[in-house]
C-alpha cells in the first residue's frame, strides 16, 4: 500500500485487518493474498478493472485530504466522486449477473477449502473434510470419495470448540492434525487418528 501511495499509517492497519477478516489475506506472521483474494481480484479486473485500480483509490484519498486541508468543500468532492463512480457502477451493472455468479463460485470454493484437512490416508485419492451429520447434527471428518461410494473413511471430532486444520501430518502416524480451541482452555494439537499412541501424551 505504501509503494502504491494509498492509505496512511493511520489507516493501513485497519484496511489490512478488514481484508484479513474477509479472508482476502492469509497467514499470521507473514501475510499473503489468499486464493479467494486472488479470485475476487481476477474477476473484478476482468469485468471492471477501474474498481480495483490503485489510481482510483489514490484519487479519492487525494480529494478527502483536500477537504481536511480546506482546499475543497465536501459538496464539491461528493459531486466529483459521484461523477467518477457513475461509469464504474454502470460497468458493474452491465456484468452484474456473470460477476455475481463467479464471485459466488469463488466463495463456495473458499468455504470448501477451509474444511479440507488433508489427503485421505485410506484411499489416498480423496480429501478429508469436516462434515456434519444430517441425522445427529454432530461434526466428523469424512473422505470426499464417500459421496461416490469409493471410500468409507470416517473419523470423530470434538463436538465443542473451534477447529482449524493445520495441514501438517502427525509425526507419529502420518494422519492429518488440527488445532482445537475450547473456551477458557488452552488450545492443543489433535491427531485425527483415534488409535495414534500420541493420544496419551497430553496436549501440545
Amino acid at each position: 500500500m505504501e509503494r502504491e501511495g494509498i492509505g496512511t499509517k493511520a489507516t493501513r492497519a485497519a484496511t489490512i485487518q478488514t481484508l484479513y477478516d474477509h479472508k482476502y489475506l492469509r497467514g499470521a506472521d507473514s501475510l499473503a493474498i489468499s486464493d479467494l483474494g486472488l479470485e475476487v481480484t481476477r474477476i473484478l479486473s476482468k469485468y471492471c478493472p477501474t474498481v480495483v485500480s490503485p489510481e482510483l483509490t489514490r484519487e479519492l484519498e487525494k480529494k478527502m485530504n483536500e477537504i481536511q486541508q480546506g482546499k475543497e468543500s465536501k459538496e464539491a468532492v461528493l459531486q466529483n466522486t459521484i461523477e467518477i463512480l457513475k461509469p464504474i457502477m454502470l460497468e458493474l451493472k452491465k456484468f452484474e449477473s456473470v460477476i455475481g455468479e463467479q464471485l459466488s463460485l469463488a466463495m463456495q470454493k473458499s468455504r470448501f477449502a477451509e474444511k479440507v484437512i488433508g489427503a485421505c490416508p485410506k484411499c489416498a485419492v480423496g480429501k478429508l473434510v469436516i462434515l456434519c451429520s444430517k441425522k445427529t447434527g454432530k461434526r466428523f471428518v469424512g473422505c470426499t470419495n464417500y459421496f461416490e461410494g469409493k471410500c468409507d473413511m470416517s473419523l470423530p471430532l470434538p463436538q465443542n470448540g473451534k477447529l482449524k486444520p493445520l495441514h501438517v501430518s502427525c509425526k507419529n502416524c502420518g494422519y492429518p492434525t488440527m488445532r482445537v480451541w475450547l473456551k477458557g482452555k488452552r488450545s492443543w494439537k489433535l491427531c485425527l487418528n483415534p488409535i495414534c499412541f500420541s493420544k496419551g501424551a497430553g496436549k501440545q
